[in-house]
């Protein structure tokens, strides 16, 4: 069985200091829920558009609630944050020109670059890549 990396990520995020992880992809917001609320530890889904909760995620398993529509895309969405946060957070940097996490525009090379603003990829717990020098230098010019 896969283990949930977003879990994996929120919780370890949390733990560094980043009280409120956030998660926004194409079509959903992943939000964890505070330490002293009813769900410490859950990942509360919600449609990006209308703001309507859909379900859950804990310990590696997805509960929908009584409003969620289910469909083969929605699962294969769903899963597909469930196991690989970042290629869709990444994924929402290139379709909205946003940060995935804190929803700011990505504005610096750096930023622009990774397709996710670099102070939100650290609390994240994600790699920062570099563009190439001359990439940094086309301002200079």
């Amino acid at each position: 069985m896969q283990t949930c990396e977003l879990e994996n990520i929120f919780l370890a995020a949390e733990d560094k200091g980043f009280p409120k992880p956030t998660l926004r992809t194409e079509s959903f917001v992943f939000s964890l829920a505070p330490r002293t609320g009813k769900n410490p530890g859950t990942i509360y889904v919600t449609d990006r558009v209308t703001k309507i909760y859909l379900g859950k995620i804990k310990n590696n398993w997805f509960w929908p609630s009584r409003d969620y529509q289910d469909s083969p895309q929605t699962r294969e969405h769903i899963l597909s944050v469930m196991q690989a946060p970042r290629g869709e957070a990444v994924k929402y940097g290139v379709q909205t020109g946003q940060c995935s996490i804190c929803g700011r525009g990505l504005t610096n090379k750096i930023s622009i670059f990774n397709k996710i603003g670099p102070i939100c990829a650290e609390k994240m717990g994600w790699p920062i890549e570099y563009p190439p020098e001359e990439v940094l230098d086309l301002d200079m010019i």
